[in-house]
């Protein structure tokens, strides 16, 4: 399993924002790109071997500076151009990430979003790119 950690989203990025298409597109390409480096990153790292699958499971940690409910649903909309960048420095299509619901957390010092990323499926193991259901998916390591 890979950790990514990731700053929280802009709000503009959230489905329910109602904020200008040039705001939200120059924060769409940050967080794509942003995502993308430190997803590099983390794969250079020294002991770190992480070889993509088929279908991928992903799970996000959400650390806030607060105790406020939050919708995780539009947290996980919120991560689209993340997910992206991810790929693309995996080097697979974002269809073969299968989500797992978010997990939200609180730590006032250092709010993050935690991207979890592991292998669960591979040719001649019965996942079919981008239809993989998360009934047949094994749950996430620990």
């Amino acid at each position: 399993m890979v950790t990514v950690c990731l700053a929280i989203p802009d709000r503009c990025l959230s489905p329910n924002a109602r904020s200008h298409w040039a705001v939200r597109s120059k924060a769409a390409k940050r967080q794509h790109a942003v995502a993308f480096f430190d997803t590099v990153e983390v794969l250079e790292m020294p002991g770190v071997t992480f070889q993509p699958a088929e279908t991928n499971g992903v799970r996000c940690r959400w650390f806030f500076r607060d105790r406020r409910r939050r919708d995780a649903d539009n947290l996980l909309a919120s991560m689209k151009h993340a997910f992206d960048g991810i790929a693309e420095a995996l080097g697979v299509d974002d269809c073969t990430f299968v989500h797992w619901p978010a997990v939200i957390g609180y730590d006032r010092d250092r709010p993050r979003v935690e991207v979890d990323l592991w292998p669960i499926g591979s040719e001649g193991q019965g996942a079919t790119t981008c239809q993989a259901s998360p009934s047949s998916v094994p749950m996430p390591p620990s």
